[in-house]
């Protein structure tokens, strides 16, 4: 099944709210980002390539101490070399 980048995207962030949510009850009102950006890298053996970049983005308050968390992970896909 394709889906549209928009419910891709959406996917990705009700999954990890809801495996948050499921697995990880030290972390109070936990929200997700889910950005796509393309990056362009140049110097490598091939000329250009465009790769594309999934920034999950999740936050909340840790409830033990009432601190604020944050953490960001990024995951490169789709990599288009640009001869």
């Amino acid at each position: 099944m394709l889906l549209e980048n928009n419910q891709w995207i959406k996917a990705i962030q009700n999954s990890v709210e809801k495996a948050l949510n499921l697995h990880e009850p030290r972390l109070e009102n936990p929200t997700v980002r889910v950005k796509v950006h393309q990056k362009e890298e140049f110097g490598t053996t091939n000329g250009r390539k465009m790769r594309k970049q999934l920034s999950v983005e999740t936050s909340g308050v840790i409830k033990n101490t009432n601190e604020a968390f944050s953490h960001t992970k990024i995951f490169y896909y789709s990599p288009i070399s640009l001869d």
